[in-house]
């Protein structure tokens, strides 16, 4: 009968407490939520302290009768008549399906598909029930509904489900998975090595590096471990977070490691002389194989924080004589193989900046060697040489840019986009209307700035914006 009404020219207004016509045709779905703070505040009394108030409003999610229910002799959240109301009138309607599902969501640290849960089988009650809030395909409990199961979850019954459900997330792959899992082993109160916290971390932070600072500070917290206070300095400083990361430096012991933090930290503050001698120092008294990895890290550092068409404060001579100097023998073979590589790709870009033509081809066969040519790093590779080569004659130039344009207008890779993008108006002395409109159009936003060489593509692209400081203005702005 409804699909029937919303064929004719009438308007239907259907009021339901669950999602049964979200998926019938001619009908828009128009969900009501909790009030927003400063809406809810109005349900308290006048005399109530504001900040006491949003508090309150925000721990009740909104929830109108959560709030009129609450006195200020209760705790938060949901304690006293609240929690009451919620166990009489909820938890305890919930049949064993739908109490399962609930506690599975309610220990949740995200949202989680239906298909995705341990104990999917209840959810359609907890939707039925008006328990559920939808964002897409990711549902929670409200979460005043969610704070009361947590508070009624805490001890061995809660350990144990966490176990299971991190037992769960093990088997599934992704950075999503493995923070779903270190959340729950963690919560389990069960022993986590720091090993596997690091290993862990670094997986969750190729999808979101918030997410990684989250678990390691949860870790840390039943886990102080050394190693970890290095590893949260480190990725504060990734994220640009340098208050966050002074707290952990300042918990590491005395030695190189501390001083190579504490560089980091100094140059994300400017202040660059402190940082290149702390930085020196460190290196000189690190072990052989951090040493080696120190300094490639420095010369990469090096080379690209230098302005864009310009040479870093050291020459790109001394660079890649310095590159040339590193001894990575002492390495073990598979850290000596990753440093081999990263070595190459500094001295294939030194090559290049340089003119030398013959080194750049050598380095680029070396580089095709370690990593195949499938790799899809080997058509940036490609791309960059015949861009520089281009530079030498202008038939060259058009169809390197022509190549690049292709590839800039199919990627979708943003980070990837731009990268190509910079380096096409670093090959231009007069870049085409098409190449300032791709860089003039490029949405920014789309870059992950807590990540460090999203950072640093998006402070080129506002150098590029608005034209070399040489004097040679090379996008023309609105």
């Amino acid at each position: 009968m409804l699909e029937a009404c919303s064929g004719t020219s009438g308007a239907v207004l259907v009021v339901t407490r669950a999602r049964t016509h979200s998926r019938m045709s001619g009908f828009e779905s128009i969900r009501l939520e909790g009030l927003e703070p400063s809406m809810a505040r109005a349900l308290l009394p006048e005399e109530m302290g504001e900040e006491e108030a949003m508090e309150v409003c925000i721990a009740m999610d909104g929830h109108p009768l959560g709030i009129k229910l609450w006195s200020p002799d209760d705790d938060l959240p949901g304690a006293g008549a609240v929690q009451e109301y919620v166990e009489s009138q909820v938890l305890r309607r919930l049949t064993q399906e739908g109490a399962l599902s609930l506690d599975e969501l309610s220990l949740s640290p995200l949202p989680l598909e239906v298909e995705e849960m341990l104990e999917p089988e209840g959810a359609e009650e907890l939707d039925d029930s008006a328990i559920l809030r939808w964002a897409g395909h990711l549902v929670e409990p409200h979460h005043l509904v969610r704070n009361v199961r947590r508070a009624t979850l805490e001890g061995q019954g809660a350990a144990i489900l966490h176990t299971k459900l991190g037992e769960m997330w093990a088997g599934r792959q992704g950075p999503r998975a493995r923070r779903m899992e270190a959340h729950h082993r963690l919560e389990s109160g069960s022993e986590v090595e720091p090993d596997w916290i690091k290993d862990t971390v670094a997986e969750i932070m190729q999808g979101d590096s918030s997410a990684a600072a989250v678990v390691l500070d949860h870790a840390i917290e039943s886990n102080p471990e050394e190693g970890l206070f290095e590893l949260a300095a480190d990725i504060a400083l990734e994220r640009g977070e340098t208050k966050i990361a002074s707290g952990y430096i300042e918990s590491l012991s005395d030695g190189p490691r501390k001083d190579m933090a504490s560089s980091r930290l100094a140059r994300a503050e400017g202040e660059w002389e402190k940082a290149d001698e702390l930085e020196a120092s460190a290196i000189s008294r690190l072990d052989p194989g951090d040493r080696v990895r120190a300094e490639i890290s420095s010369l990469v550092r090096k080379y690209d924080d230098r302005i864009p068409g310009t040479e870093s404060k050291i020459s790109f001579e001394t660079l890649l004589s310095e590159a040339d100097s590193i001894s990575i023998s002492e390495l073990v073979a598979e850290d000596r193989e990753l440093a081999s590589l990263a070595l190459d790709m500094l001295r294939y870009s030194l090559s290049l900046d340089t003119g030398n033509m013959e080194e750049a081809s050598r380095t680029r066969d070396s580089i095709e060697a370690k990593i195949g040519s499938d790799d899809p790093r080997v058509p940036s590779l490609n791309l960059m040489s015949r861009l520089s080569a281009g530079t030498e004659g202008e038939a060259f130039l058009y169809e390197a840019l022509e190549d690049a344009r292709s590839h800039i207008e199919s990627t979708n890779d943003q980070f990837d986009r731009l990268r190509t993008i910079h380096m096409c108006l670093e090959a231009s002395t007069e870049p085409p209307d098409w190449l300032v409109e791709a860089h003039s159009e490029f949405d920014h936003g789309a870059l992950n700035e807590s990540m460090a060489h999203h950072r640093r593509a998006l402070a080129h692209w506002w150098y590029w914006r608005g034209g070399s400081q040489q004097g040679r203005e090379t996008l023309k702005l609105e």
